[in-house]
């Protein structure tokens, strides 16, 4: 089954698992990603980067020290572009605060199956 063109729709800033995932137009207006990842065994981490293609490139290799390459954080299960820094950052916090259910919610509502949505990236 092929998987549908990459692009991202011009007015929503999120990046979803059904043929939203772009990096490019972010990168070049100076967004920021939050994100999680999860490990094969669903141990989550949650953080925030202004290039997720290479932060995910790190996660990939062990090269996020602590609780990311203790568990193998490695698939990226979730994102969503930030208009800023401090936007992202309350983000990140807040996602940080939730329970591990609500966080898991989050994920299965646009990516049930947990996919790896790093292969999409540009």
């Amino acid at each position: 089954m092929a998987l549908p063109a990459i692009q991202a729709p011009p007015m929503t800033p999120r990046l979803e698992f059904n043929n939203r995932i772009t990096t490019l137009s972010a990168m070049r207006t100076g967004h920021f990603f939050v994100y999680i990842v999860a490990s094969l065994r669903r141990a989550i981490y949650t953080g925030m980067t202004k290039d997720i293609s290479v932060r995910v490139q790190h996660h990939k290799s062990g090269r996020v020290p602590g609780f990311s390459s203790k568990y193998r954080t490695n698939r990226l299960v979730w994102c969503e572009i930030a208009e800023s820094f401090e936007s992202a950052r309350e983000r990140e916090a807040q996602i940080k605060r939730w329970r591990r259910s609500k966080k898991i919610t989050l994920i299965e509502r646009e990516n049930p199956h947990w996919i790896d949505l790093s292969t999409r990236l540009g």
